[in-house]
């Protein structure tokens, strides 16, 4: 398994990775006409988001890999215009054949996002999206209607639940003769779902 391409926000002038989401999808590409497929084992879902917030959040950048039903065309940006918007060919690794650039596209999001900076490189694992507590810097923004309500900083929460994990076990993996604790484990790394 693959750690997962990671969604990204600026926020206050300082990019974040967004490694929690309490609520609805931020995004969902097929309403904008798309098919994401798996471009590789780094991006299951076959798409990754730039976010803006200042007051409200909103959708700058939409990198997607589109499956317009043909290798041949799925070699080159193949995707519908969204908000005026053509794709271009994106400079990225990880196998994405469109790039909305510039988008602008206000989103409508009620619910809680976690933005983090500084990951600690020893609880590296190769799986999933990584959690909130494996950065040293983590804010928890709320939003309501795409309004920003609030942030927070829950710095000294990703440290606690940090020291809990790693006394719990490496990593907080769950012993492999548990089988449907490793199930639950192997879903919770692959959802950026998360409820304090």
């Amino acid at each position: 398994m693959t750690t997962q391409a990671t969604d990204s926000a600026t926020f206050r002038g300082k990019k974040y990775l967004v490694c929690g989401v309490d609520g609805p999808e931020l995004v969902v590409p097929t309403e904008f006409g798309l098919k994401p497929e798996m471009p590789s084992t780094a991006c299951y879902r076959g798409w990754m988001a730039e976010y803006s917030i200042d007051k409200s959040l909103t959708l700058s950048d939409l990198y997607v890999f589109h499956d317009a039903g043909l290798p041949v065309k799925n070699r080159t940006p193949n995707g519908p215009k969204i908000n005026g918007v053509e794709p271009q060919e994106p400079n990225s690794y990880l196998g994405f054949n469109c790039l909305y650039k510039n988008l602008n596209v206000p989103l409508t999001f009620t619910g809680g996002m976690l933005l983090s900076n500084g990951f600690i490189r020893e609880l590296g694992a190769n799986m999933g999206f990584h959690p909130f507590w494996k950065f040293e810097e983590l804010h928890e923004l709320t939003f309501e209607h795409g309004s920003l309500i609030s942030a927070a900083d829950k710095s000294v929460v990703a440290k606690t639940v940090r020291e809990q994990y790693l006394v719990k076990g490496f990593l907080g993996r769950p012993d492999v003769s548990d089988e449907k604790a490793v199930r639950e484990w192997i879903e919770r790394s692959f959802s950026l779902h998360y409820h304090f």
